[in-house]
């Protein structure tokens, strides 16, 4: 199955915004943006965190939240997370963090109240060890000439996932709309009742609101809980916007190292960091890793004419400890890749990385790591193949600004490493995609010292 894609989509893979609809005019969509003065963000631990008592668990512990996210339509293609924070895989209980924002402005569609994001990781003197997540949000103001003003109340989520030593694994997750009033242009202000679970409003003029999903998932093993307030569909500028998503999750079994790793055949993003399109397939290790079982994902061709052709791929991860040691790796692969017709060709790309960390280690030590597996089979160059991965500073391919072609890009640091086998920079200046990068096969583990 081939799945084809526009240029602006292949490029970033792509930088491309859509332009207002003529018959609903708005102001030039820009992304969501925060005074800088109008942001909080703060760290701390609790007393007892800090004396350490009972601080290290055997639990791996991880949460995340954040006021809004805007969706496609014919406002900016993404909007990024408002007041995002997380805590990553941690098992220290204790730890306290926020980000508040006073208010945010949404370019053509209105304005957010104040937004506040809670994670904390706790310890109950029942012995419960938990993720906790959440989100308050004063309230959200959307207001257009295409439909009229929309008026959430104060709008929260809370999502904790937890281990009791009585009961196990389990969640507690909640969703909470004060109001929701509808003033359609020219017309008189309604209010409406708060949405059910599976009944959405419907607005005429406006669209949708809708109550967000609550998730638990539960076993043996682990506790995850998320949970979004609402979702709002804009018919006229067909934009969705998530409101006030909270997650929290535990994992058992944490003996020597905590896990954070993932692979992906193809990634592109601005250095601007104005948009990350994601990735085409991607795989994500779990904190406590995969209990020594492979993970397999596969990835559709990816097919631009003359320009861009990607055929082939997939990614594999494992992640397993033991009271001795914690070790893993994460692999990505692509047969072919093919820019610009057949004028550059690479064959066989692989991006690997390896991970080995000693629970005998001192703590805070480097975590042991291998890359050699990070490979390219061929590469053909204006029909020459090229001896052995040599850096392109430049090339010129029709259809696409000036690139220039790396292989085998690695950054090191002290838990682990990220492998990218082949990176394509967009050189020329002038270009709307300058500073964008596309990478062909990614792979990148980190083990951390799991502190007891």
């Amino acid at each position: 199955m081939r799945r084809l894609l526009s240029l602006g989509t292949a490029l970033a893979i792509a930088l491309v915004l859509p332009a207002m609809p003529s018959a609903h005019a708005a102001p030039a969509a820009s992304p969501v943006k925060a005074s800088p003065e109008w942001t909080s963000i703060t760290t701390s631990a609790t007393p007892a965190a800090k004396a350490g008592k009972g601080r290290f668990t055997e639990f791996a512990l991880a949460g995340g939240g954040y006021g809004t996210r805007i969706e496609g339509g014919s406002l900016p293609a993404s909007s990024g997370r408002t007041a995002h924070k997380v805590i990553g895989c941690t098992n220290e209980v204790g730890l306290k963090r926020q980000n508040s924002l006073a208010g945010v402005t949404i370019p053509g569609l209105g304005e957010v109240g104040a937004i506040k994001t809670t994670n904390r990781t706790r310890r109950y003197k029942s012995g419960r060890v938990a993720s906790i997540t959440t989100q308050k949000i004063a309230g959200i103001t959307l207001a257009n000439n295409a439909f009229g003003k929309l008026e959430l109340g104060a709008i929260s989520t809370r999502a904790e996932a937890y281990h009791d030593p009585k009961t196990g694994f389990g969640t507690d997750v909640s969703t909470n709309l004060l109001s929701l009033w509808f003033t359609p242009q020219g017309g008189k202000r309604t209010g409406f009742d708060v949405p059910l679970p599976g009944q959405p409003i419907n607005i005429p003029g406006l669209g949708r609101v809708s109550l967000g999903n609550k998730e638990s998932v539960v076993n043996k093993s682990r506790a995850v809980a998320r949970a979004d307030a609402l979702e709002v569909y804009i018919a006229p500028t067909k934009t969705r916007i998530r409101v006030a998503h909270s997650s929290a999750k535990i994992f058992s079994d944490i003996r020597t190292g905590l896990f954070r790793g993932r692979a992906g055949t193809l990634e592109a993003k601005a250095l601007a960091g104005l948009l990350d399109v994601g990735r085409t397939q991607n795989i994500v290790m779990p904190c406590s890793g995969t209990g020594g079982k492979v993970k397999k994902d596969s990835v559709l061709d990816v097919d631009l004419p003359g320009v861009l052709e990607v055929s082939v791929g997939g990614s594999r991860q494992m992640g397993k400890q033991n009271a001795r040691r914690a070790w893993g790796y994460e692999e990505s692969s692509l047969a072919r890749v093919a820019l610009g017709g057949d004028l550059l060709v690479i064959d066989g790309i692989k991006a690997s990385v390896k991970a080995n960390r000693l629970r005998s280690q001192k703590p805070n030590s480097r975590t042991k790591v291998d890359t050699s597996g990070t490979t390219v089979g061929s590469i053909t160059l204006n029909g020459q193949k090229l001896t052995l991965p040599k850096d392109i500073p430049s090339i010129e391919i029709p259809g696409l600004p000036l690139l220039s072609v790396k292989f085998n890009v690695v950054e090191r640091g002290k838990w682990g490493a990220k492998a990218i086998a082949v990176q394509l920079s967009v050189l020329d200046v002038s270009s709307e995609f300058y500073g964008a990068k596309i990478n062909l096969g990614t792979a990148m583990l980190k083990i951390y010292d799991a502190k007891r």
